[in-house]
């Protein structure tokens, strides 16, 4: 029996090959179709998340209290041995810390007076490990007590010289600060210290540092500085002249070596030990993970670690001095804001990947629809000589099976031998798989129609 009904469809094939061939390119162009279109919204899924992560989305900001500085040293070295923690720091931010620094050049000497320009800035101690571009971050609570306590991203992005942690002897700065004075990297910097919570303010002077480059930051200040003239008489300063903004803070850092600003602040502390009131302790925790989408687990594990070693998270009731953390999430190129935007690109893709398959489901069924009606006397013919309704519908179903697997066959040698499809063997398949639901589900009402109608009716509809 089943050769027989072999036969007859092989040899209703022959008869209808022009509709047969026209369902397997259909159904052929709609699964490369659909392989293409995924591979593309994934690719482009993975750039979004490559642009982001480049820009700092999988780094976040833990801040922590009541912690020394050498135990706040031991929790970076913790974290760094995380798995998925791409990086770890804690920076000697100068709008936390409460330094500040006028940088200056000399431009002009003869034998009794030195001209200088400069401008006072903040300071950023940084280590060797410290992410320049996408690690400095600012708590407005540093700035403005009263301000809800937020971390924003400030980028440094390279402009010109050497783009790294600076060694002691050398200085990283702002390109406003070289464009308003006029100096390329290679020239010797001089930069005095200020520590301005401090009656009168502590100064530390540093000579003939080498400044190796430059860079252009973006921020609330948009690269603002306060640019001073300072008049040097004899080996003595004589007199300085500054702008209107005079010495407020700036988020705009320039950028020295970690041990630098720590060997400074730690003659600040002895000069204060006399003092009642506390220095700033540095508190903030720059960490970075792996990849986007670890950012969740990397904060439980973080959180979990700090727990361990007696913090709690912090609310507002806290007691100043209380062992607290407290978990931030960048305002922006936050890893929120990769997933929402990869969530977005998914999206579309999933809509016209599922219109896609809906073409496909009712161009096959079109298709079928043509081929019942040309068919519609052998339907009665083969019901009139004794086939049952099962039995005609594996004729013309092992048809649509037949024409479903070369279509996947002929599909599978075009994103074999295409050089942007060929690693897509997964994409492939789930598009295969949905290419023959949609086929299916678009062929089976024609299909079944003929069997639900009698054979003497669709003879006599013919007669």
């Amino acid at each position: 029996m089943f050769s027989g009904i072999l036969r007859l469809m092989l040899a209703d094939l022959r008869s209808s090959w022009f509709q047969a061939v026209a369902a397997l390119f259909l159904i052929g162009a709609g699964i490369i179709g659909a392989t293409y279109f995924t591979t593309q919204v994934q690719q482009t899924q993975l750039q979004v998340q490559a642009a982001y992560q480049e820009e700092g989305a999988s780094a976040f900001v833990v801040e922590v209290s009541g912690v020394s500085e050498e135990e706040l040293d031991g929790v970076v070295a913790a974290v760094r041995r995380l798995p998925d923690v791409g990086s770890a720091d804690a920076p000697y931010n100068g709008l936390e810390l409460g330094a500040q620094a006028d940088v200056s050049f000399l431009v002009f000497e003869n034998a009794k007076q030195k001209e200088y320009l400069g401008a006072h800035t903040s300071v950023l101690g940084v280590g060797p490990v410290f992410k320049l571009r996408t690690g400095y971050y600012i708590d407005f609570r540093w700035l403005n007590p009263g301000a809800p306590r937020a971390a924003l991203g400030i980028p440094l992005l390279p402009a010109a010289g050497e783009f790294r942690s600076p060694q002691v002897n050398e200085i990283l700065l702002p390109s406003t600060v070289t464009d308003y004075v006029g100096v390329k990297p290679g020239a010797q910097a001089t930069v005095e210290l200020v520590y301005a919570n401090s009656d009168p303010p502590i100064v530390r002077r540093l000579d003939d540092l080498r400044l190796i480059g430059t860079f252009d930051i973006a921020g609330p200040d948009k690269g603002r500085i306060d640019p001073f003239w300072r008049l040097s008489y004899v080996g003595e300063s004589l007199l300085t002249v500054r702008g209107t903004s005079g010495t407020g803070p700036t988020t705009v850092p320039v950028i020295l070596n970690m041990a630098v600003v720590q060997d400074f602040l730690r003659s600040v502390e002895s000069q204060h030990r006399s003092s009642s009131t506390a220095l700033p302790a540095r508190s903030q925790l720059v960490i970075s993970a792996t990849a986007v989408t670890n950012v969740p687990a990397v904060q439980r594990k973080v959180v979990s670690l700090l727990e361990t070693q007696g913090l709690k998270a912090a609310v507002e009731a806290d007691q100043p001095g209380a062992r607290t953390y407290h978990v931030l999430v960048p305002e922006r190129n936050n890893f929120m804001s990769a997933q929402r935007e990869q969530r977005k690109i998914g999206t579309g893709g999933t809509y016209f990947a599922g219109l896609l398959l809906v073409l496909l489901a009712f161009g096959t069924g079109g298709l079928q629809v043509l081929s019942t009606l040309t068919r519609w006397r052998d339907y009665g013919v083969l019901q009139a000589v004794g086939f049952s309704p099962g039995q005609i519908l594996m004729v013309y179903g092992g048809q649509l099976l037949l024409v479903l697997t070369s279509a996947i066959l002929f599909a599978g040698l075009v994103v074999l031998f295409s050089s942007r499809l060929a690693y897509s063997r997964e994409v492939f398949a789930t598009a295969a798989a949905w290419a023959v639901l949609a086929t299916i589900v678009g062929s089976v009402p024609a299909l079944s129609w003929p069997m639900r109608t009698r054979a003497v009716s669709m003879l006599k509809e013919l007669q």
